[in-house]
């Protein structure tokens, strides 16, 4: 379905939650898929987010936390149009941390296929040439031959749309790709690592790879604030935080120390997987909380999602 960026499925119910209408008008909805989402919004609400952590083989444990969330047909209906962002900003090969493992890429795509997806993209805005990061990452040749899956380096304005930021406090309007906001169903897959300006990149931190202008965020607006903003008009309907190996120092683009983690996180809410992602190892020789780091913080304030990891439903696989 087309959809409005400033109205879509997920952020009406987002909302409407927050004034207890979004459970009746999800069981208004035809089928069982509105019961299904009301009663799960309510455990949510109830409970908090659920987040799901899985460790081992990357393919196996990027599976495993799909499935335990109810699997990819939960997020992905036959016929929907799909967007997946990983990280593959910079030319390194997927063992110096600074790109989502391709393999977790590849697995995220082919369960979209699987759930009926008509069309999946997997996509960001490079920093380096992005033919180059296309090959050294690895993404090209682990998506090739797959039927329905292309991918997209969002290097050319034309790929982008220009909307407004309501509840924008720095950021009131925003060049986006017009591919996430034509989406039916938006993927983050980031990768783990530190940031040297944010602390840490994880999904909200990734949402600057579906910006035009990603050096006006540094440069004219304070930017951990502008990435909250900009996560009020971004909504993932999943994210899947990759942290098979985690570059916990000298980030974004090292290189630099890495941790092999052999971690994956997933959770619908973006702002839950990065805050607990945070605590799995150290940044910059130091611990954090999700609390202080600033742009999860200045999500957590607009409303953009649960912070506190003891509030949260955490479910570690075996």
């Amino acid at each position: 379905m087309s959809r409005d960026p400033k109205i879509t499925r997920r952020t009406f119910f987002k909302k409407s939650l927050r004034t207890g209408l979004a459970v009746g008008a999800a069981a208004a909805m035809p089928g069982s898929f509105g019961r299904i989402w009301a009663e799960s919004q309510v455990a949510e609400v109830a409970q908090g987010p659920e987040v799901i952590v899985s460790r081992g083989d990357s393919v196996e444990a990027t599976k495993a936390v799909i499935e335990a969330l109810g699997g990819m047909r939960r997020f992905v209906q036959p016929g929907d149009r799909v967007a997946i962002k990983p990280n593959f900003s910079f030319a390194n090969a997927p063992e110096r941390a600074t790109s989502t493992n391709p393999e977790v890429v590849r697995t995220v795509a082919q369960l979209c296929v699987e759930a009926g997806a008509k069309r999946v993209l997997v996509l960001d805005h490079t920093i380096h040439n992005p033919k180059i990061c296309m090959d050294r990452t690895g993404v090209k040749t682990a998506l090739k031959g797959m039927d329905k899956v292309a991918l997209l380096p969002l290097n050319q304005r034309r790929f982008y749309r220009e909307v407004a930021v309501p509840e924008g406090k720095e950021l009131k309007k925003v060049e986006i790709a017009k591919a996430v906001l034509d989406a039916d169903c938006m993927i983050s897959v980031p990768v783990a690592k530190s940031h040297s300006a944010t602390e840490v990149s994880l999904s909200i931190k990734g949402l600057l790879g579906v910006v035009w202008d990603r050096s006006f965020f540094h440069r004219s607006v304070e930017l951990n604030q502008a990435l909250a903003d900009l996560s009020t008009v971004v909504q993932s309907d999943l994210v899947i935080v990759d942290a098979i190996r985690a570059l916990q120092t000298n980030g974004p683009g090292g290189p630099g120390r890495i941790a092999e983690l052999g971690t994956i996180v997933a959770s619908c809410d973006p702002l839950a997987a990065d805050a607990y992602a945070v605590g799995l190892t150290q940044w910059h020789n130091k611990s954090f909380t999700g609390r202080q780091i600033k742009h999860l913080l200045a999500a957590y304030e607009l409303g953009q999602g649960e912070i506190d990891v003891e509030k949260m439903r955490v479910r570690e696989l075996s």
